[in-house]
């Protein structure tokens, strides 16, 4: 019986790769469009602010879900010789990316400590990642789960 436990993770680290990565860019770009052009009324009334405040948390919303379920299903479709090589390269550059990425945009000369909040909301869109992650790549692989191919 063949081990299918590395290729589960990987899908599982390939969600949660890609709900960090298209969070943040959906976080950032609606924020960008509700600042400078304001919301639409059902996004403001559906998280109850307005402007560059709900816009950015409906980006956020929608760029993660998207994000994990576009990561599981290429890399389901993908196969791989080392699915844990993989798996560890996602996680990686779900830490890495949005650090760097964080450090660019408050590249010199980080007034006002604004750096120390980079690796905490690339935390926060990680941990807001597992929860789809997990329920898709649960659906998928059910069968795996209980012993049927």
């Amino acid at each position: 019986m063949k081990n299918n436990k590395p290729e589960i993770f990987a899908q599982f680290t390939a969600g949660i790769f890609g709900g960090t990565i298209l969070g943040i860019a959906g976080f950032l770009t609606m924020m960008v469009y509700g600042g400078n052009h304001g919301c639409w009324s059902f996004i403001d009334s559906l998280f109850g602010t307005a402007g560059y405040e709900s816009c950015g948390s409906f980006g956020a919303v929608i760029g993660l879900l998207a994000g994990t379920i576009l990561g599981i299903a290429i890399i389901s479709k993908i196969k791989f010789t080392n699915y844990l090589r993989t798996a560890i390269w996602f996680l990686t550059g779900s830490f890495l990316l949005p650090f760097l990425y964080g450090v660019i945009i408050f590249w010199p000369p980080f007034g006002d400590s604004d750096i120390l909040i980079v690796p905490l909301i690339t935390l926060v869109f990680i941990i807001a990642s597992l929860i789809p992650s997990v329920i898709i790549t649960g659906i998928i692989n059910w069968r795996r789960f209980f012993g049927r191919k």
